[in-house]
C-alpha cells in the first residue's frame, strides 16, 4: 500500500507498501485489532486514531516520535512515564479512560496544544508542572467527578482558550484569581466557590470581562447547608458574566438576595438559565423581560411560596421567546399567577412541573404541547383538560389519584404520546383513551392497582407502540380492545407478575412487527393465532420470550 493514509480493520490483512502518515484504527470493531509484523515496522506516523488493545501496542506508538495527534480515548488505568517522548505532540484525547493520575511527564510536551481528559471519573490529580506546558490551549476535563484541586498556576497558560472546568482553592495559585488573565472562550464551569471568601476575590476572575464567553456554570458545595459561607452573597455579586453569556447556571447559592445583574436583566442575551437549589431565596428573580430566553430552569427554591408580578415583570409580553420550562422541587410553593392584561408565555411549548406538593393550580398557558406532572398535588392535573394542543403528555407518582378526573382527556385529539407511570393507587383507566384518536405511544407503567385495560384501548387507531410493564395486577389485555389497534408495531409486557393471557384478541394485531414479553411467570401459554411458522403473527415480526414456564402451543 503507497497511501499515506491506513484503516486498520479487524480481520482484514494489512500491508504496508510505503510511508504511512496517519493511522485509523475502526472504531465499529468490538474486538482488538492487533499489529502485525508490517505495522509494528512504521514509524512515521502523524496522526493516529481510535487506537485498539491500547496496553499492548503502547510501545508502538511510544516510539512515533514525530507524531502530532494521538486519539488514546478509553487507553487503561495507567499512562507511561515515556509519553514524554512524544515531543511533537499537539493533540491528546485520553476521554473516558480509567487513568487515576496523569504523570508528571506529560508536562514535557511543551507543543501541546490540546489535552483532553473528558469523562475520566477515576482521574484524581492533575500534574503540578502544567503551567509549563505555555502552549496549551484546550483542557478538557468535564464529568471528572474524582478530580478536587486544580494545579498550582493555572492562569500562567497564557494561550488557555477554552478550560471546561475550574476547581477553586483557598491558597494562593488555587484561588478563583487564577482565572483573570484567560481569554476563555465557550464553556466555563467553576466549582467550590466556597472557598472565595469576600467579592474582591470574585471581582478578580474578571468574569466580566470575558466576552468570549458563551456557556457559565457556578457552582457552590450542595452538603454545606447548615453553614452559609461569610460574604457569599457579595461574591455572586462580584462574579457578574459579561453581557455576551448565552448560558448561565447557578447551583447551591446559599444567600437570601439575588444580585442585581440577575434581578435587573442586564444579561439581555441569555437563552438558557437554570438555578438550582437557592433555598433561602423567597422570590424568584424577574425573568420574564429577557427577549431572548429560551430554556429556564427553577428548581430547589425551597422558600418561595408565590410566584407573580416579580417573576413575569411589568412588559407587554412576559417570556417573549421562553420554549421550555422546568418548576421543579418547590415544596413549599402555592399560587402562580401570570400578569393580567398581558401576554404571557407566547412560544412555551414544554412544561415539567416535578415536586411542587402545596401547589394547587398552573396558569392555562395555550401553547403547551408537552406536559410533564409528575410527584405533585393530586388535583393539580384538573387544567390538563383545558390544555387542548398536548401532543405529550407525562403523569407521574401522583399517589393520591385512585382515578384520573373525569374528561381529563377528552378533548385532546392532538396527543401523541401517553405516559402513566408509579400510580401506585389508580385503579382504573376507565373512559380516559375513548376520544384520543392521534395517540401514537401508550406508555403504564408500575401501576399496581389496575387489573384490566378499558375496552376504549380499541379506539386508538394511530397507535403504534403500547408499553406495559410493572403492574403486578394486570392479568390480560381485553380481547375486544385490542380490535382496533390497526396500526400497533410494537407490543412490550414487562414484569407483570399475575399477567396469564394475551387473549385472542391478538390476532387483531395485523401490523404488529415487535413482541416483547419478559418476566410474566404466570403466562403459560401463547393463542394459537401467534404461531405462524414459529415466527409470530406476521413473518416480519420479531419475537423476544422470556420466561421459563411457557409452553409452546404448535
Amino acid at each position: 500500500m503507497s497511501h499515506e493514509c491506513l484503516v486498520v480493520e479487524f480481520g482484514k490483512a494489512v500491508k504496508v507498501a510505503g510511508r504511512i502518515i496517519h493511522m485509523s484504527f475502526d472504531w465499529n470493531s468490538s474486538r482488538a485489532i492487533s499489529l502485525n509484523e508490517d505495522l509494528c515496522k512504521v514509524g512515521s506516523l502523524r496522526t493516529c486514531l481510535g487506537t485498539s488493545d491500547c496496553k499492548a501496542s503502547l510501545p508502538f506508538f511510544l516510539k512515533q516520535k514525530y507524531l502530532r495527534v494521538l486519539d488514546f480515548r478509553s487507553v487503561g488505568s495507567e499512562v507511561p512515564r515515556s509519553i514524554n517522548n512524544l515531543k511533537h505532540l499537539r493533540y491528546l484525547d485520553m476521554s473516558k479512560s480509567m487513568i487515576k493520575v496523569l504523570p508528571e511527564s506529560t508536562t514535557c510536551l511543551l507543543n501541546l496544544q490540546t489535552l483532553k481528559l473528558d469523562s475520566c471519573h477515576s482521574l484524581c490529580k492533575l500534574p503540578k508542572g502544567m503551567k509549563y506546558m505555555k502552549n496549551l490551549m484546550y483542557l478538557g476535563i468535564t464529568n471528572c467527578s474524582s478530580l478536587t484541586r486544580m494545579p498550582e498556576g493555572i492562569g500562567q497558560l497564557t494561550c488557555l482558550q477554552s478550560l471546561s472546568c475550574f476547581i477553586v482553592g483557598k491558597e494562593k495559585g488555587y484561588q478563583v484569581s487564577e482565572l483573570k488573565g484567560l481569554n476563555l472562550r465557550n464553556k466555563l464551569t467553576i466549582k467550590e466557590l466556597d472557598n472565595v471568601r469576600n467579592s474582591v476575590e470574585a471581582k478578580n476572575a474578571n468574569l466580566i470581562g470575558k466576552q468570549n464567553l458563551h456557556s457559565l456554570s457556578l457552582v457552590w458545595q450542595s452538603d454545606n447547608k447548615s453553614h452559609v459561607p461569610d460574604h457569599v452573597e457579595d461574591v455572586l455579586d462580584g462574579l457578574q458574566p459579561h453581557s455576551n453569556l448565552k448560558e448561565l447556571s447557578i447551583n447551591n447559592y446559599h444567600g437570601s438576595k439575588i444580585p442585581a445583574w440577575i434581578q435587573d436583566s442586564v444579561l439581555c442575551d441569555l437563552v438558557e438559565i437554570s438555578l438550582i437549589c437557592w433555598e433561602r431565596c423567597e422570590h424568584l428573580p424577574t425573568l420574564g423581560k429577557l427577549p431572548f430566553l429560551k430554556v429556564l430552569n427553577i428548581t430547589g427554591w425551597h422558600a418561595v411560596k408565590y410566584i407573580g408580578n416579580e417573576f413575569h415583570g411589568d412588559g407587554a409580553i412576559s417570556f417573549p421567546s421562553l420554549k421550555e420550562f422546568r418548576l421543579q422541587e418547590m415544596r413549599d410553593l402555592e399560587e402562580w399567577r401570570t400578569v393580567t392584561g398581558g401576554e404571557n408565555f407566547p412560544c412555551l411549548s414544554t412544561l415539567d412541573i416535578t415536586d411542587c406538593p402545596k401547589l394547587v393550580e398552573i396558569p392555562i398557558i395555550p401553547s403547551i404541547t408537552g406536559l410533564t406532572m409528575r410527584r405533585n398535588y393530586a388535583m393539580l392535573i384538573k387544567p390538563v383538560m383545558n390544555l387542548t394542543s398536548l401532543s405529550s403528555l407525562v403523569i407521574e407518582n401522583m399517589d393520591e389519584l385512585t382515578v384520573l378526573p373525569d374528561g381529563l382527556l377528552q378533548n385532546h385529539k392532538m396527543l401523541e404520546m401517553l405516559k402513566i407511570s408509579y400510580m401506585l393507587n389508580l385503579k382504573s383507566l376507565t373512559n380516559q383513551l375513548d376520544d384520543l384518536s392521534a395517540l401514537n405511544k401508550f406508555y403504564l407503567g408500575c401501576c399496581d392497582k389496575i387489573e384490566s385495560l378499558p375496552e376504549g384501548l380499541q379506539n386508538l387507531h394511530s397507535l403504534r407502540e403500547l408499553s406495559i410493564w410493572g403492574c403486578n395486577n394486570l392479568l390480560s389485555l381485553p380481547m375486544n380492545g385490542l380490535q382496533g389497534l390497526s396500526s400497533l408495531r410494537r407490543l412490550s409486557i414487562d414484569s407483570c407478575n399475575k399477567f396469564c393471557s394475551l387473549s385472542e384478541g391478538i390476532q387483531y394485531l395485523i401490523a404488529l412487527e415487535n413482541l416483547l414479553i419478559d418476566t410474566c411467570p404466570k403466562l403459560i401459554s401463547l393463542p394459537e393465532d401467534i404461531i405462524i411458522d414459529g415466527l409470530g403473527i406476521a413473518t416480519k415480526t420479531a419475537m423476544l420470550l422470556s420466561w421459563s414456564t411457557l409452553r409452546w402451543q404448535c
